[in-house]
């Protein structure tokens, strides 16, 4: 146990060392929060990448992680503020606003994930995640068929991505826990 957390320790630093290399590598940022976690220094981390906010007013990638950080500590405003900061520096850029998706799905928000998913499809079709945020936003919206629909066109398009075959497998679920709960509701007639 030990030499694992010495493990984490090591690739924390290790991690931070990248970042101060290259200030806009989302690798280095990714791997520094991961490792933060297993090594017990998640408070550190937000506090390090806030100061790399601040001292890099202009730095996108710094706003995303900074955002995983926040949503994972539960302070989600902060979390959507941060992301909401990474859109409006990198407009072009789909990662701030996938991670504001990811927020919103967390947090069960159909009414901001909807658009943003829609936004996310038409400016990045390349990408799998604002497909998977679409299905998601109906399934939250209890539109099963239409959830079904999106996560089966989802797993055709991206048939590797883990998250769409779970998420298929949610919208196949969903109707038949909603059955199953309304035959076991009905009362029996005498």
């Amino acid at each position: 146990m030990a030499l694992r957390a010495a493990a984490f320790e090591l690739a924390y630093d290790s991690f931070r060392h990248a970042v101060a290399l290259d200030g806009h590598n989302t690798d280095a940022y990714s791997g520094a929060s991961d490792a933060a976690a297993g090594s017990h220094r998640s408070a550190e981390e937000r506090t390090w990448l806030m100061s790399l906010a601040a001292a890099d007013p202009s730095n996108v990638q710094v706003r995303v992680e900074l955002s995983k950080v926040l949503a994972d500590s539960g302070d989600n405003q902060a979390a959507i503020s941060a992301a909401i900061e990474a859109v409006r520096l990198g407009p072009s850029d789909p990662r701030p606003l996938e991670q504001l998706g990811s927020i919103f799905a967390d947090i069960g928000d159909a009414d901001r994930l909807e658009p943003l998913a829609e936004q996310l499809v038409s400016r990045f079709p390349d990408r799998k995640e604002g497909f998977y945020y679409r299905a998601m936003a109906q399934s939250l919206r209890s539109r099963s068929a239409t959830a079904l629909d999106d996560a089966r066109e989802f797993t055709s398009r991206f048939p590797d991505y883990a998250p769409a075959q779970n998420l298929l497998e949610h919208c196949w679920r969903k109707p038949a826990r909603r059955n199953r709960h309304a035959r076991r509701s009905k009362p029996r007639s005498a």
